[in-house]
């Protein structure tokens, strides 16, 4: 894992590449880093790279210093990805996954999963749910789900609609209960008791 570190020196700010790696002898993290050069545009990640002086051992330049345009050195997006991958993976395949992929849009269906993502992973209050999917790999495997707080209130309003409910269970009891007897409590309904 890569990063870019910023360091201010007198009035100049340098840039210097991070790679975290682990060392097997000490057992424990270590960090090299690689000089990027002088900060030109922070948010274009444009250094300047400045080779060093050459000098012999009594301290005389051997070479004149040459200034080189470094390449533009962008960051790559960190994110979380690990439950992200699991809560698709469970809701793709349940099969209360599979009827809502019958009654949604493909655009509500990314919010539903990234709403279930959310709820599973974090469970905080709705309104930072838009600040999670930023950084969640949700925002790569359910691309375009609107997870601002107003577009969250209208989904789970639209959500809530008697239809939509009617809709559901109609195709949901037949799943639930193909299973159970007559007058026992279908398995996939049954409550549980903590």
């Amino acid at each position: 894992m890569s990063y870019i570190r910023y360091k201010k020196v007198g009035d100049r700010e340098y840039a210097y590449e991070i790679t975290a790696y682990w060392d097997k002898k000490k057992q424990h993290s270590k960090q090299h880093s690689k000089y990027l050069g002088i900060v030109l545009d922070k948010e274009a990640g444009i250094f300047q790279e400045v080779k060093r002086r050459k000098r012999d051992l009594n301290g005389k330049v051997i070479s004149n210093p040459k200034r080189v345009m470094a390449q533009p050195f962008k960051e790559r997006e960190i994110v979380s990805f690990g439950s992200g991958y699991l809560t698709k993976k469970l809701i793709d395949e349940d099969d209360v996954g599979k009827i809502f992929a019958d009654l949604l849009p493909h655009v509500k269906l990314k919010t539903l999963k990234s709403l279930l993502s959310y709820r599973l992973i974090n469970g905080s209050a709705m309104y930072l749910a838009n600040d999670w999917y930023e950084g969640d790999i949700s925002k790569h495997l359910f691309p375009g789900s609107s997870m601002s707080s107003q577009a969250i209130s209208n989904f789970l309003k639209e959500l809530g609609s008697e239809k939509l409910q009617k809709d559901f269970f109609r195709k949901y009891l037949p799943i639930a209960t193909k299973d159970s007897k007559e007058g026992e409590m279908p398995p996939k309904i049954q409550t549980i008791n903590f």
